[in-house]
């Protein structure tokens, strides 16, 4: 990513703005990041940022090689292709697009107490904002896959080890409205949630009439019906 400055530029305080992008400072707001942090880094600078280390039964995980505060830039998106169909490597973009990210990034593993998330309208990756510590240099990456996932290829037992581990994991279609709420998650999934209620209410009220719902029509059902039953 190209960056116009002058020679020696003074050093940008955290948060001060560089072609419309926030800086990202480290710990004590050191930059840690490869180019100074003059401006975020692309997934093409990964070598910087992450060491992946492989172990037994072809397991990976990738680790921190930066230090950043809450709502941080790790990295850019750049070299992401559309994907036709959700497989195990591909992250979801849309309520119906995939992609394959094509960079180590793939590495970054699943936690219920994630430290990054994987914001795609943005297309960047991100220290997580509700993290109280940011991310430290040894730091395992790790991003909660239901943040982006509606619905996965394939489940699996979450071993992450979290206090507050969830167990098995699918995406977010299957979590309850108050387990989703603790963490962030992207656009497309909030509105896929709200397309789940809808439909439910749907179906209760072709089921059983406004007897089912107590008499009453939700506001949020008449507002998308029009004002009528569809």
């Amino acid at each position: 990513m190209a960056v116009t400055a002058s020679i020696n530029p003074p050093a940008a305080a955290p948060g001060t703005k560089i072609n419309g992008t926030a800086t990202d400072a480290g710990v004590n707001g050191a930059s840690t990041l490869p180019n100074g942090g003059l401006a975020p880094p692309t997934d093409k600078d990964l070598d910087s940022l992450l060491t992946v280390h492989h172990g037994p039964n072809y397991t990976t995980k990738a680790v921190s090689k930066v230090a950043l505060p809450p709502g941080a830039v790790f990295a850019r998106i750049t070299s992401a292709t559309p994907a036709p169909a959700p497989v195990y490597t591909t992250v979801q973009r849309g309520a119906d697009a995939h992609v394959e990210l094509n960079s180590d990034l793939r590495y970054i593993n699943h936690s219920c107490e994630p430290n990054l998330i994987f914001d795609m309208d943005a297309m960047e990756v991100r220290v997580d904002p509700t993290s109280s510590e940011g991310l430290k240099v040894g730091d395992e990456l790790a991003f909660f896959y239901p943040s982006t996932e509606w619905v996965m290829d394939r489940g699996f037992e979450c071993q992450c080890g979290a206090p507050a581990c969830l167990g098995f994991i699918e995406g977010a279609k299957t979590l309850d409205e108050k387990t989703l709420g603790r963490y962030w998650v992207s656009r497309h999934v909030r509105e896929l949630r709200e397309r789940q209620k809808l439909e439910k209410i749907s179906k209760r009220v072709s089921s059983g009439g406004l007897d089912a719902l107590g008499g009453k029509m939700p506001l949020g059902f008449r507002s998308v019906a029009g004002g009528g039953l569809v």
